[in-house]
């Protein structure tokens, strides 16, 4: 977890904009742009927010900079009329002058539930979920998979985690690679890292039993040792690229 203010701070003393990345942050912590006196931010939403592969992305541009920056890919969605077609391009007023093309309408309409039940439920109550969820895995994996030879890549501290937890060992990424086969999904990132993410509006802690039970199993079961990636594109396709 990074430090909002105190990095945004420091940024402009030193005369620069500031612009957030919060794909792995909306939806999973809280994020105060306005309190910060953040400039930009950009993010997913296919994530903690539930949308799923090919779910629209988003941006964030202080009111104090809408009438000062330009946008630098224009489209016609961003113009101020956008049916003159006319010989020059025109901004739009406000936050529109950063549309580019047409909006993907099916893929924002599927967000509308999700976003409305975070509204509802709030994220300081999605983020005390997220923090009981990533201290039940690093529990488990205090118990059960440190015997193994496994140990803890994220912070400790839950006041420095996000909403994932990676897990290194050396065969972590076979390990991963046969939890696809059983429809068990976290990602893998080298060095050996076993990259686990809690979306806490879907994913429930027996699920994350299940889960980190398997992954015991396929440490302690031993299993022919592949080479290159055939294992995990195989099950890639057949889980159907799911994430």
């Amino acid at each position: 977890m990074a430090d909002g203010p105190g990095i945004t701070a420091a940024a402009h003393d030193a005369g620069a904009l500031v612009l957030w990345d919060l794909s792995h942050s909306v939806g999973s912590v809280v994020v105060e742009l306005d309190a910060w006196g953040a400039d930009l931010a950009s993010g997913c939403s296919y994530k903690y927010l539930c949308g799923g592969p090919g779910a629209p992305a988003f941006g964030y541009v202080a009111s104090r900079h809408l009438e000062r920056l330009d946008q630098p890919i224009q489209g016609w969605m961003g113009t101020a009329d956008v049916f003159a077609m006319g010989p020059r391009y025109e901004a739009g007023p406000g936050i529109r002058r950063f549309l580019t093309g047409t909006p993907p309408v099916l893929g924002m309409l599927a967000m509308e539930p999700v976003l409305d039940m975070i509204g509802e439920v709030s994220i300081e109550a999605i983020r005390a979920k997220s923090v009981l969820l990533t201290e039940f895995v690093i529990e488990f994996a205090d118990a059960h998979l440190a015997p193994l030879g496994v140990t803890l890549a994220s912070p400790r501290d839950s006041s420095r985690r996000g909403g994932h937890v990676t897990l290194n060992h050396p065969r972590m990424k076979q390990v991963t690679a046969e939890l696809w086969e059983q429809d068990v999904i976290p990602d893998y990132r080298d060095p050996g890292g076993l990259r686990i993410g809690l979306s806490p509006l879907t994913t429930s802690f027996a699920e994350v039993i299940t889960g980190m039970t398997r992954v015991a199993s396929s440490l302690t079961t031993p299993r022919v040792e592949y080479t290159g990636n055939d294992l995990l594109y195989r099950s890639r396709r057949d889980a159907g690229n799911h994430s």
